[in-house]
């Protein structure tokens, strides 16, 4: 898992790998992916690291998938949303 800045762009993105590594393909997630929804807290913007937001924490701690649809300033429940 990478955690890319929060409210930063990211122009280039490198990952070292050793010489003659391979990478081979994970196995698809049986379990549905939690969702949260939520305005600027719910998307990171008090988070000290892009890693440290609530959404990202319980995903770690219960090995599951998360899609955090956090907006700043705009989670309010549209009925578009849902």
């Amino acid at each position: 898992m990478a955690y890319l800045p929060l409210y930063n762009s990211t122009v280039k993105v490198e990952v070292g790998v050793p010489k003659g590594a391979t990478f081979q393909p994970v196995a698809p997630r049986q379990e549905p992916p939690i969702v949260f929804y939520g305005t600027s807290i719910t998307h990171g913007a008090s988070a000290s690291r892009p890693g440290m937001p609530h959404p990202a924490i319980l995903g770690r701690r219960l090995d599951r998938p998360v899609i955090n649809l956090g907006f700043s300033g705009n989670g309010k429940m549209e009925p578009e949303v849902g």
